[in-house]
């Protein structure tokens, strides 16, 4: 493995990864910056679906024994 490494803004931090060589395939790898649809893409649609779809049953119940 041959890593290409630069510092970071803050010198507190560790340096940051900006590409990997894997020498015995001499595959190039880059690695990407976590985002927010990353981290919780999925189970956070899941979860707004959940909720209109608990905001809608109560006002529907709310509408039809009112």
């Amino acid at each position: 493995m041959q890593l290409t490494l630069r510092p970071q803004r803050d010198a507190g931090l560790p340096p940051r990864i900006e590409r990997v060589v894997n020498l015995t395939t001499g595959q190039l790898l880059t690695p990407r910056t976590a985002t927010l649809w990353s981290h919780l893409g999925p189970p956070l649609l899941i979860q707004a679906l959940a909720g209109v779809l608990l905001i809608a049953g109560v006002t529907a119940s709310s509408v039809l024994t009112g």
